[in-house]
């Protein structure tokens, strides 16, 4: 329930981190991991994903999620981001035409 009202809230958002080749130091991309701010403390999806991802399975919340995503991306082709990877693969997404 919690996890239903945070989405609801907006609670959830991406934190975005490089994606490094250790080899020779460069960025090759980026990861883009979700958070969520439960009243103040902010959460790894070590502690909601595999709940997070039978909530999203309510069409409305999933299709939030995506939005969410589809923002993201947005944002990140905007900055010539080119390599863009999610912790919610698409796979966990019901419907991999709408994920952007």
């Amino acid at each position: 329930m919690r996890i239903r009202q945070g989405l609801k809230n907006h609670e959830f958002s991406d934190s975005i981190q490089p994606t490094v080749n250790i080899e020779t130091g460069t960025t090759w991309g980026y990861e883009s991991l979700i958070r969520w701010d439960d009243d103040g403390t902010l959460r790894s999806p070590a502690v909601f994903l595999n709940r997070f991802r039978e909530v999203i399975k309510d069409a409305t919340l999933y299709e939030q999620v995506v939005d969410m995503r589809r923002r993201l991306t947005d944002r990140a082709a905007s900055n010539d981001i080119g390599f863009l990877t999610f912790d919610i693969g698409l796979e966990n997404l019901q419907s991999l035409r709408d994920a952007g």
